[in-house]
C-alpha cells in the first residue's frame, strides 16, 4: 500500500525581507549623531507583523556624519542584503542623500544574479536606475523600511498587494485627457534621476510612462531639470507621464503675473501629462513596478495602471506553499 506524500503539516518559513541602507542614518533628529533605535525595532515589528522574517545588513545601524557607514560600507551591506541566499525582498532604511556614491563601489555582476528584489524611494531612485541599467533587473518603487514604523493603513495595503502580484493594478483618480498607452514603467524622484544623465547607471527607454515625484524643489527648479531632461532626449522618448506628488513645488510660486506653478513646469514636458498619482513623500505612498511593461489607460478622470510581469519575491506572505499550510494559519 502506497503511503501518502505529506501525511504531516510541513512548518512554513516566513519569506526574508533585509534592510538595506545606501543612503543616510535614521536618526532621532536631524543634526543629531545618534540612531534612532526605537523607530528601526518598530519599523521591524511592523513588517514582522506582516508576515516578513526581517534581517538588517551590516551597516543599517552605523553612522559616519549623516550617512549609514561610509561610502564603502553601504555598499557592501547593500551587496550583503542583494545577494544573501536567502534574501526574498531587499528593502531601503530610508532615503536623503548619498546613494549615488556607492554605485561605483558595487559589484552589480554579483548583484544582478540574485534572485532577491529591490524596492526603494527617493534618493533610492539611484539604486533602481543602476539596477535597470548595469543588470536588466527590474524592481520596485514604494515606502522605505521607516516609513513602517507607524501604522498607515493605505500604505500597507498598496505594499501588501504589490509583493503578492505578478500582474499588478490600481485604478485611482487623476487629471489628464483621457488616452491609452503602454510601454516601460519607470521613474521615481526627479532631482536623483536627472543627477544621473549621462552615467553608466542610467538606462535608455524607448517608448516608456515615466512617473515623476520629488519634494522641497519650487517649480522653478522643476522646470530646469525637466528642460534637462528634454534636451538630452529623453523626455521626447517616453510616451506618458505621470505626476506624482511634488511637495512645496507651489511654496514660493510667487504673486500675479509672475505666479510659476507646478503646473506650469509640467506644461513644458511635450509629452502628455496625467497628474494626481498618490506617490512620492507622502504617508501612503503607492507602490510602483520599475523597469517592466505596463499600460496606463485613462478615462473619465480615472487611471488604470496595469504592469505584466512584476518582480514580485519568490516568497511573499500570502504565498501558498505546495503540501505546506498556509503561514498565516
Amino acid at each position: 500500500m502506497t503511503e501518502p506524500l505529506h501525511d504531516t503539516p510541513e512548518t512554513v518559513i516566513a519569506p526574508e525581507l533585509w534592510i538595506c541602507a545606501p543612503s543616510r542614518a535614521l536618526v532621532t533628529e536631524p543634526g543629531k549623531p545618534e540612531i534612532n533605535h526605537a523607530r528601526l525595532e518598530a519599523a521591524v515589528s511592523h513588517l514582522t507583523a506582516l508576515g516578513w522574517r526581517v534581517k538588517e545588513a551590516a551597516n543599517v545601524r552605523c553612522l559616519d556624519r549623516s550617512f549609514a557607514g561610509t561610502d564603502i560600507e553601504r555598499a557592501r551591506g547593500f551587496e550583503e542584503a542583494m545577494c544573501a541566499p536567502t534574501a526574498d525582498l531587499v528593502m531601503a532604511l530610508r532615503g536623503g542623500s548619498g546613494a549615488a556614491r556607492t554605485l561605483d563601489l558595487i559589484d552589480w555582476e554579483r548583484v544582478g544574479d540574485s534572485h532577491a528584489v529591490f524596492m526603494g524611494l527617493s534618493d533610492l531612485t539611484a539604486i533602481n536606475l543602476a539596477l535597470l541599467a548595469r543588470c536588466g533587473k527590474e524592481s520596485w518603487q514604494g515606502p522605505v523600511a521607516a516609513a513602517f514604523a507607524r501604522e498607515n493603513e493605505a500604505c500597507t495595503s498598496y505594499f501588501t498587494r504589490a509583493m503578492a502580484c505578478v500582474r499588478f493594478e490600481e485604478t485611482l483618480p487623476v487629471a489628464g485627457s483621457s488616452m491609452r498607452v503602454e510601454g516601460v514603467l519607470w521613474g521615481g524622484n526627479l532631482s536623483v534621476l536627472t543627477s544621473l544623465i549621462g552615467t553608466p547607471y542610467f538606462p535608455k527607454i524607448e517608448g516608456g510612462i515615466l512617473y515623476l515625484e520629488d519634494i522641497n524643489e519650487p517649480a522653478w527648479r522643476l522646470s530646469r531639470m525637466i528642460s534637462q531632461l528634454k534636451l538630452s532626449g529623453i523626455l521626447d522618448r517616453q510616451r506618458l507621464v505621470l505626476a506624482g506628488d511634488f511637495t512645496g513645488a507651489d511654496k514660493n510660486a510667487g504673486e500675479g503675473a509672475a505666479r510659476y506653478t507646478l503646473s506650469d513646469a509640467l506644461s513644458e514636458c511635450g509629452v502628455p501629462v496625467v497628474s494626481g498619482l498618490p506617490f512620492g513623500h507622502i504617508a501612503g505612498t503607492m507602490c510602483l513596478p520599475f523597469g517592466v511593461e505596463a499600460r496606463a489607460d485613462v478615462r473619465e478622470g480615472m487611471l488604470t495602471l496595469s504592469a505584466f510581469e512584476c518582480p514580485s519575491p519568490t516568497e511573499h506572505p500570502g504565498a501558498e506553499q505546495a503540501n505546506a499550510p498556509l503561514w498565516w494559519v
